[in-house]
């Protein structure tokens, strides 16, 4: 959809300065960044709830039910093997409601129920809570939970000290043992 704004010319200046320096061109961009504006505006006056989610090549402002499509899509396009996704809510705080849905949307997509660290008394205190699925042998996904934030990532399982001892010792001298 099209209409025309009017704005001072310093702010549409200072807009377009930053929609360059963010996305690294113009054409396009300024609409998607003036969506994200809207969205934050929005969430500020109370009409929506919107989130900033950011980590793994994402960096977006979006409704807050769009959350577990986003965690969905970085799991299944590889995104988390980057690094966490991470959501900062643009409202007062996440409530533990926000988290059951979230532990929910996951769990009904990996068809799977998740280990569970944390209480929910702690999470209305400003602690968190932390949600596990094991995907594989080697890998898990977590959900960290706070009340100013919430995370999704991969975790590797690695080897332990103990297991990496074992190794070098099938395969030549350690420190305890080695040639002198």
């Amino acid at each position: 959809m099209k209409t025309t704004l009017q704005v001072e010319d310093e702010l549409l200046d200072d807009f377009q300065n930053a929609v360059v320096r963010r996305f690294g061109k113009l054409k396009g961009s300024q609409s998607q960044a003036l969506a994200e504006a809207m969205r934050i505006w929005l969430s500020y006056v109370g009409e929506v709830r919107c989130v900033r989610v950011f980590g793994g090549g994402v960096d977006t402002v979006q409704e807050l039910g769009r959350l577990p499509h986003t965690f969905k899509h970085a799991l299944e396009d590889g995104l988390l093997e980057k690094s966490d996704v991470t959501a900062v809510p643009l409202f007062f705080r996440f409530t533990v409601e926000n988290v059951e849905s979230f532990c929910a949307s996951i769990s009904k997509m990996l068809n799977k129920e998740p280990r569970v660290i944390g209480r929910v008394e702690g999470f209305e205190g400003g602690g968190g809570i932390s949600f596990h699925w094991q995907l594989t042998d080697a890998k898990r996904l977590v959900l960290n939970c706070f009340p100013d934030a919430v995370s999704v990532g991969l975790r590797v399982e690695e080897a332990s000290f103990k297991d990496l001892n074992a190794l070098s010792n099938s395969i030549g001298p350690t420190w305890d043992n080695r040639v002198r």
